[in-house]
This record gives structure tokens, C-alpha cells and sequence, in this order.
């Protein structure tokens, strides 16, 4: 898959006698470029008969190149894949675990510099950005309650590093950019009752 952006983004000002005068902004010209290929093989079958095995081992390629005055090109190789069990431990009650590696995409405008004039904002460029990447388990039961309805309980934690988010910049400003590493752990429930 081929993917770009090329984009030419221009800043002015009004001056006091009522003139537009052009703001230089670092970065605000470029084409970003991107090769990108991922290759995915799958494997599924029953342990028992009460109880599903699925594995997904999966390999993404991209190459990015950014040209302009900070341009570069850079390689990525990450590994990507889930193990899945699915079980049906009684009547009525089915408990799924899940075990992902995913891996994000980037968004090229946020290569480019920008000015948020409603936000009062300006982003500069971030040539360095990475994709996020995170591992994510998550344990889903689903319990039905007869004629009153379901019960659907999902526990799940994710490790995340390589956050993409705005980040300040000397000088003042910010940027997008990578923070290092986060943690998100939760539960989420769901009851559908019938009437």
C-alpha cells in the first residue's frame, strides 16, 4: 500500500495599515511518503468441545519518508498478533480471553507544522514521530440470566508505550509527540434486561 500527503500550509498576519504580511513556518511544506505492507497468517482450532484456540502471528513494514528542510526516511518492522481462547464453561455462560500486540498508525498531518487560529495554538513539525504500540488482555463473560436477560463483564489492561499525543517544545508550543508509556485498566459491564 502506498500512502501521501503533500501539503503546503501558509501563516499571515494583518498589520496595522491593514496588509497581510506572510508568518515563516518552520516545516510547514513537505510530502510525506509511505510504503507500507503487512503479511498475516492465522491459525485456528478446537482443544475440546467446549473450547476454541485461535492464533494470529502478523508482521508490519512501513517506510516513511518526509521531505522539506527536517525531512528524513525512516523503516519500521513491528510485530503484530493475538491468542484467543473461547470457552463455553456452562450452560449460558461463554468467557472469551484475548491476548493482542497492536500497533498504530500515524497521521500525516501531524508531520506538518500548523497554526489552530480558534485554539491559539501552534504545532510544530515532529519528523521523529512513532507509531504507539501496545499489548492488550482482555477477558469478556457473557452470562445470560434466563428470561430476565444478559450479563456481559469485560476486565481488560493494556501497556502501552510510544504514546501519541501533543507534547511541549522549548521555546513554547507544542507538537505532536511520543510520550514513553502508559498503563489503561478497567472493567466494563453490560446488562440487557427483557421486558
Amino acid at each position: 500500500v502506498r500512502n501521501f500527503l503533500d501539503i503546503n500550509s501558509t501563516l499571515k498576519e494583518l498589520d496595522a495599515s491593514g496588509d497581510f504580511i506572510p508568518v515563516e513556518l518552520d516545516g510547514a511544506t513537505a510530502r510525506v511518503d509511505e510504503d507500507r505492507a503487512e503479511l498475516q497468517a492465522t491459525y485456528s482450532r478446537a482443544l475440546a468441545s467446549n473450547l476454541q484456540f485461535q492464533l494470529s502471528l502478523a508482521g508490519e513494514y512501513s517506510r516513511i519518508s518526509q521531505s522539506g528542510d527536517l525531512g528524513q526516511t525512516r523503516t519500521f518492522y513491528r510485530p503484530k498478533g493475538f491468542v484467543a481462547l473461547d470457552w463455553k464453561a456452562a450452560q449460558g455462560v461463554n468467557i472469551a480471553a484475548r491476548l493482542e500486540r497492536l500497533v498504530g498508525q500515524l497521521n500525516f498531518f501531524d508531520f506538518i507544522a500548523t497554526v489552530d487560529l480558534n485554539q491559539d495554538r501552534a504545532n510544530v513539525t515532529n519528523a521523529n514521530l512513532v507509531p504507539q504500540q501496545s499489548w492488550r488482555l482482555e477477558v469478556e463473560a457473557n452470562v445470560r440470566l434466563g428470561k430476565l436477560g444478559t450479563l456481559n463483564l469485560r476486565p481488560f489492561y493494556e501497556d502501552i508505550t510510544d504514546i501519541a499525543d501533543q507534547i511541549p517544545i522549548e521555546g513554547g508550543g507544542q507538537a505532536p509527540g511520543n510520550l514513553p508509556s502508559a498503563q489503561l485498566y478497567g472493567i466494563e459491564t453490560e446488562l440487557t434486561l427483557l421486558s
